[in-house]
């Protein structure tokens, strides 16, 4: 697949993360952040880390008031939405960053 295909094809999934996420109710800045994490590889601030690694007193610790509200929906939708490969230790969030750019990188199934 050339760049611009991949780019295209990037482009797409995140439009489809960025719905999922409206879909769920969550906050935009939290619906970016993930988009751009399952999809380029781009490491999240600590309260996200956190959560995507099931670590969740420390995200709690990291968490302000709005990130509080949003706890649940962002756990339906990091469940429903993102690949288990992704998430659920801060060993399989380290691996996705450091995995190689790929089409298969966008790891989000129902798609």
């Amino acid at each position: 697949m050339v760049d611009a295909e991949l780019c295209a094809f990037g482009r797409a999934k995140g439009d489809v993360l960025l719905a999922a996420a409206d879909g769920f109710g969550i906050e935009r800045r939290f619906a970016e952040a993930l988009e751009r994490y399952a999809i380029q590889g781009i490491a999240t601030g600590d309260f996200l880390r956190a959560f995507l690694a099931n670590d969740l007193m420390m995200a709690i610790g990291w968490a302000d008031d709005e990130a509080l509200a949003q706890f649940r929906k962002l756990a339906l939708y990091v469940h429903n939405v993102l690949g288990s490969e992704c998430h659920g230790s801060y060993e399989k969030v380290d691996a996705w960053l450091a995995s190689p750019m790929t089409r298969e990188k966008v790891g989000c199934h129902g798609f």
